[in-house]
């Protein structure tokens, strides 16, 4: 559910203060974290016709050596000239190419915590 439609449904139980019955407030609030839900960053699958823009830094999921999941900072670049698409993992520089069982997902970075204006 986009953001509008859980507004525009939220608007549509006439949430009217202590009027409102407790199920018309129960089913607003749930509309509602169906609407946050959805909004959060979802891990995409590694696949050839999904990966990132050349160049944009991400986060991925890696299978470490001895079976852990770790997630990673990466910047993701192709080389057409090698035929190569590969993962750099910023904090070591280490390369994972895209085929690599140990590569699962990778998903947009979030932006950065912005301070409040006070």
């Amino acid at each position: 559910m986009d953001n509008k439609t859980a507004i525009e449904t939220i608007q549509s139980l006439h949430i009217c203060g202590m009027r409102s019955g407790k199920r018309q407030l129960f089913e607003a609030l749930k509309v509602a974290v169906e609407a946050l839900e959805s909004a959060e960053p979802k891990w995409i699958p590694i696949s050839e016709d999904n990966l990132p823009e050349d160049f944009q830094e991400v986060l991925v999921t890696v299978v470490r050596y001895n079976g852990t999941r770790a997630v990673r900072a990466a910047e993701y670049h192709e080389n057409p000239s090698l035929a190569r698409k590969t993962f750099r993992i910023l904090e070591n520089n280490e390369r994972w190419e895209v085929g690599d069982k140990g590569l699962i997902a990778w998903m947009p970075k979030p932006e950065p915590c912005q301070e409040e204006s006070r």
